[in-house]
């Protein structure tokens, strides 16, 4: 491994660094990368886990399994289920440090490109990498102790650029050839990898993203946050970089993420709706709830009667904070914390939310069967306000966004031992 020194980050650049990845042995990717671990069905992790199998999730599952109570333990035991995966050949080194293209075609149809690289942790200091979230230090902490017990990121972080032409020129055409590895996952998603190692090819793909002033964290905070503890404390060379997808602003899905409540706060559904009308112009929709077609619009289904609300325009005048635009910040404002009383959506359990991969019927059927008393439905933030939040060194209210895609673990992994 030749690890790159964090004192290349300029100011005002994205810089790229590319590294020596381990990868699944050939034609072994489809078993051995993994979906996060929570994603999975209990039954379906388990059979994976305790099954004879190369999947990444025995490495990381395994050790939860046999660990339960001591984190310490618990990481140990995944480094040494790591190496031993390294000397049984499930995961081989690449033999030059490269940058990875990737590409993800979805059975909907959707198509993500962009590069696997690591990313200065002075960059995400220095704010070139810029946030929208804000992260608890209780988790990063935990995230920090794990990498340093583990010693490798297996799932990169997502992040997000402006669209660029010439970023997306270079992207497709390393995306022409025959890719180096290629498979299917068991949802019918379609994953395609090239190396790109040649010096020459390298320096071009870096020489492009130093003409992008500020990457952006889609997904991730939290592993990115524990990436720069991580450096603080360790100083060595390879902790002061950490893994990354980067793909165009463009590229990513947006989901919102919709609102349960489990009660009214003492108002009865007339009550509630006339303090509703306050706020917003309330008209009914009919008996079928439905998601709303537009930003600073709301749907409301609440005893089996679903409503539109549109914010009235007054409460926009003097507004000059792109955050106080946002639909999660109105509907906070106006509803949440007036007339329900909820002011802490990570701690109130009246609250609960539904990522927009949901049906509408799925969510229509939880407040009918009386598991929810209403649901309020989103409309998706787009990118450029995310960006424009970011940018201001703002954040977005908890469970704003459900943004895709869903990295796997275990494809390209970026070894700091």
């Amino acid at each position: 491994m030749s690890p790159h020194s964090s004192q290349n980050s300029h100011k005002g650049m994205a810089i790229i660094l590319p590294f020596r990845a381990y990868r699944p042995a050939p034609h072994t990717s489809a078993e051995v990368a993994s979906q996060s671990y929570d994603s999975y069905d209990p039954d379906i992790r388990d059979s994976l886990i305790n099954g004879n199998n190369a999947s990444f999730l025995k490495i990381i599952g395994g050790a939860y399994k046999n660990y339960p109570k001591s984190p310490q333990k618990r990481y140990k035991a995944v480094r040494k289920a790591y190496e031993k995966a390294i000397k049984n050949r499930i995961l081989i080194q690449d033999p030059t440090d490269s940058i990875y293209i990737y590409k993800i075609q979805t059975t909907a149809g959707k198509t993500y490109l962009g590069a696997i690289a690591c990313l200065p942790v002075a960059s995400y200091n220095s704010n070139i990498i810029r946030k929208h979230e804000d992260t608890l230090t209780a988790r990063e902490s935990v995230f920090e102790t794990y990498l340093n017990t583990v010693n490798f990121n297996a799932e990169p972080v997502l992040i997000s650029f402006p669209d660029n032409e010439l970023v997306e020129q270079l992207l497709n055409q390393f995306s022409q050839s025959e890719p180096i590895d290629q498979f299917e996952c068991s949802n019918g998603h379609r994953h395609s990898i090239w190396v790109v190692t040649q010096t020459e090819e390298i320096n071009t793909l870096k020489s492009v993203f130093k003409n992008i002033p500020h990457l952006y964290i889609a997904d991730g905070h939290h592993r990115a946050a524990s990436s720069s503890r991580l450096a603080n404390m360790r100083k060595d060379q390879e902790s002061q970089q950490f893994l990354t997808f980067l793909i165009p602003e463009s590229q990513l899905q947006i989901l919102e993420f919709n609102r349960f409540i489990t009660d009214l706060n003492g108002h009865s559904d007339e009550e509630f709706l006339s303090l509703l009308n306050q706020s917003f112009e309330v008209k009914g929709l009919g008996q079928q709830f439905k998601l709303p077609t537009k930003a600073q619009q709301f749907t409301l289904y609440l005893k089996g009667q679903c409503y539109e609300l549109n914010v009235v325009d007054h409460y926009f005048s003097g507004i000059h904070n792109p955050l106080e635009k946002l639909d999660v910040y109105i509907l906070n404002t106006l509803v949440f914390e007036p007339i329900l009383g909820i002011t802490d959506l990570k701690l109130d359990v009246r609250a609960q939310f539904a990522p927009g991969n949901q049906s509408v019927q799925e969510l229509q059927n939880k407040v009918d069967q009386g598991v929810f008393k209403a649901v309020f439905g989103l409309y998706p933030i787009a990118a450029a306000e995310i960006r424009k939040v970011a940018d201001q060194n703002l954040t977005l209210p908890p469970k704003s966004t459900y943004i895709l895609p869903k990295l796997l673990s275990g494809l390209t992994i970026y070894d700091m031992s």
